[in-house]
């Protein structure tokens, strides 16, 4: 069975699950998305909402032309962490 076969759900199975790391950066006027490990898988949106779906659908055609050219399909490589830092006071500034 071939990676395309998978995507497409082909010999009576469904497509393989897998998970992307997906970066979304909130504008002020609008919001963009891109996925590390898919170099050119990226949507913009008016919000956030319509960011994430428009990403979604856009990993899905990705892989699917990927498939449809014999390349490799990448597997996850990518994660993503928030971290909580207390910002300096600069000294004689408010902060």
């Amino acid at each position: 069975m071939t990676q395309h076969d998978l995507l497409a759900g082909g010999a009576g199975q469904e497509g393989l699950l897998i998970k992307y790391t997906v970066i979304i950066e909130e504008g002020p006027t609008s919001n963009g998305a891109y996925i590390p490990d898919l170099p050119g898988c990226v949507a913009a949106g008016k919000t956030r909402a319509e960011v994430i779906e428009l990403i979604t659908e856009g990993v899905v055609y990705h892989l699917e032309l990927m498939a449809e050219h014999g390349e490799t399909i990448p597997q996850p490589t990518y994660s993503a962490i928030e971290v909580e830092v207390q910002l300096p006071v600069r000294a004689g500034g408010s902060g």
